[in-house]
């Protein structure tokens, strides 16, 4: 899954990727994991403790202009396993 995002020149800066991530609950080979991009970059790889939604989170910094944000799956124990992500934001850090 790849969004394409937009930063403009006045909001570049740190920003919170916030989701969710599950193992699939019913036929689970292994445990599956995943891999969180920007730009092509590997930023984390997630591997979901259970079959329960777990919240994780990064920190990113991005300057102005188009960013391509994906979550692609590895499946490093292979055979027919499958995560899930829900609830994904993306909020902009400011300072206090």
């Amino acid at each position: 899954v790849s969004q394409t995002l937009s930063i403009p020149a006045n909001a570049a800066g740190s920003y919170r990727l916030r989701f969710r991530a599950a193992q699939r609950g019913n036929y689970q080979a292994g445990a599956h994991d995943f891999a969180v991009l920007l730009d092509g970059v590997e930023l984390a790889r997630v591997q979901p403790a259970g079959t329960s939604y777990e919240a994780r989170s990064l920190v990113l910094s991005l300057l102005a202009g188009l960013h391509t944000l994906s979550f692609v799956g590895i499946n490093s124990s292979g055979g027919a396993s499958t995560s899930f992500i829900d609830d994904i934001v993306l909020e902009r850090v400011t300072s206090q």
